[in-house]
């Protein structure tokens, strides 16, 4: 997170090109209980989207489909 939040961008792009937002996504939503996990995983998360890189942080919630996985989770706990 250091390298995001000091502006490397070279480093964040080849996070996203290895698939590791994918990963911390898919850790997040699997282990939903898991609040260690998720504090990093927020603090990843928060780092990378005050890069500055509109264009990577776009390609990067497409690929991770985050806000359509937010809806998603967020309208099964609503119901259940």
């Amino acid at each position: 997170t250091t390298a995001m939040m000091c502006g490397y961008s070279e480093i964040t792009q080849q996070l996203h090109v290895e698939g590791f937002f994918d990963i911390c996504i898919d850790l997040f939503f699997y282990y939903k209980w898991n609040n260690f996990l998720h504090t990093h995983v927020d603090q990843i998360l928060s780092s990378f989207l005050s890069c500055g890189d509109d264009g990577l942080i776009i390609a990067v919630l497409e690929s991770t489909q985050l806000p359509q996985r937010i809806i998603q989770n967020f309208s099964r706990e609503d119901i259940g």
